[in-house]
């Protein structure tokens, strides 16, 4: 099996970490400004950069659960629009069959 990570280096807060990985260095650098784009909202780049971080990864947590749950949501009422077209269907369906079985 060939090992297709390579070293890719990124800037967050001002500090450089270095990542062994497959995936692409656009993708990492991507994300790389997502959270560096978080600490810049905060307003704290002097404070140390666990601390930016923590507060970051608490961010995205926060709005990992808010999207969790517009998701499941959204697929509640997927199912529910679903299972009444079902059911709009299943009703015209039968109207049908009984016209064309009285007409017989």
């Amino acid at each position: 099996m060939a090992n297709d990570k390579r070293p890719v280096t990124v800037e967050i807060g001002g500090v450089r970490y270095r990542f062994t990985t497959d995936a692409s260095e656009e993708h990492l650098r991507r994300l790389a400004g997502h959270v560096d784009a978080r600490i810049d909202k905060l307003g704290a780049r002097g404070a140390p950069p666990a601390q930016l971080l923590a507060v970051v990864a608490l961010g995205l947590a926060e709005d990992l659960e808010v999207a969790e749950r517009r998701r499941e949501a959204l697929e509640e009422r997927v199912d529910g629009v679903l299972r009444e077209a079902v059911g709009t269907i299943d009703h015209a369906l039968a109207a049908e069959a009984r016209i064309l079985q009285d007409e017989a």
